[in-house]
């Protein structure tokens, strides 16, 4: 069975656009469908470089004008995870609705948390594209455990760690990503006092918590460091090609 997968990662600027994406599917495909690896390979003979090509030059050379013309007798499955990592999503959703043309039969499944332009847009291609929405939250009782077992390495009063077990569980809204983001800044602390202060200076929702986080990395950097991750990122930001870690 054909499987391809794809997981946007919001921290890599290459990992994260549609271009991305999409040579990621032709090289996994590639690597299950010989015939497809030739039609790569042709591609690659008459000057397509995918490393330097947009989405739209990848999606109508590679994918329309190749992939979606080809006789298969079984049918490919994409995975695509953290949609709403991708930037930006918009052309991605153009580019689903394009499969809808394909003389293959393409199974899409896409993992996202919801957002509200996500779902604005996906019912702008409900028309086009034949896809099933379905929500799925994290269970209560996941959160609760999680977090109880956290807690037993917190230093405070079993009263103190009710009240943040509460507090967490009241803002977690079925966000698990977040608990766990504000978990790791709570067990940060060593006072009763600092664990308060964390508990109402947390903001709800990712953006906001990260951008909190990013501001106390850079708070707590020793001089020395800070100055060695200016070179670090002069040197990444002015790097002719992708740098691998």
């Amino acid at each position: 069975m054909p499987c391809s997968y794809f997981f946007f990662r919001f921290g890599d600027h290459t990992k994260r656009s549609p271009n991305a994406l999409l040579r990621s599917l032709a090289y996994h495909v590639s690597q299950q469908l010989p015939d497809f690896r030739r039609k790569l390979s042709d591609l690659h003979d008459h000057g397509v470089r995918l490393e330097k090509s947009d989405a739209r030059t990848i999606l109508n050379r590679v994918f329309v004008g190749g992939m979606f013309k080809m006789d298969l007798q079984v049918p490919l499955y994409w995975v695509v995870d953290a949609l709403d990592d991708s930037d930006p999503y918009q052309t991605l959703l153009k580019i689903f609705a394009g499969i809808s043309k394909a003389a293959i039969p393409v199974h899409l499944l896409l993992l996202s948390r919801y957002t509200e332009n996500l779902s604005l847009a996906f019912g702008r291609i409900e028309g086009v594209v034949n896809f099933r929405g379905k929500a799925f939250e994290a269970q209560e009782s996941d959160i609760h455990h999680f977090v109880r077992k956290e807690l037993r390495y917190l230093r405070g009063t079993e009263i103190l760690k009710q009240r943040v077990l509460k507090r967490v569980l009241q803002r977690a809204s079925g966000n698990f990503l977040w608990v766990t983001r504000a978990m790791q800044e709570i067990m940060k602390c060593f006072t009763e006092e600092a664990v308060e202060k964390t508990l109402n200076e947390i903001p709800s929702g990712m953006e906001p918590l990260y951008q909190r986080m990013e501001m106390n990395i850079a708070r707590d950097l020793r001089e020395g460091d800070k100055d060695l991750a200016k070179h670090i990122l002069t040197w990444a930001a002015c790097a002719r090609r992708a740098i691998s870690s």
